[in-house]
């Protein structure tokens, strides 16, 4: 097998190798770690759920604007920035 395939059982380790054999480590901690269901312990769509800002990050960013619409503009600045932080953040709810 390790001249026609390249893959190769090592008997005194138990493991088997090849040249063209891929690292799963990291599909083993997405299983070992995930707290998902189980159709959706996949890396594409772990990595899809983490990137998505949670409401208290969103929460967090518009307390900021709205600190410093006040603290440096007039009312009206103020209403612009929070109605455009708020049409920003409606994609993710």
């Amino acid at each position: 097998m390790n001249e026609e395939i390249g893959f190769q059982c090592d008997n005194n380790q138990g493991e088997c190798r090849a040249k063209f054999s891929c690292h799963l480590d990291c599909f083993a901690w997405v299983k070992r770690d995930s707290y998902l269901p189980q159709g959706s312990q996949g890396l594409k769509h772990t990595c899809r759920l983490l990137q998505k800002p949670s409401y208290v990050t969103i929460l967090w960013r518009l307390i900021q604007k709205i600190w410093f619409a006040l603290q440096w503009s007039s009312h009206r600045q103020w209403l612009r920035i929070l109605y455009q932080t708020m049409l920003q953040h409606t994609i993710y709810t």
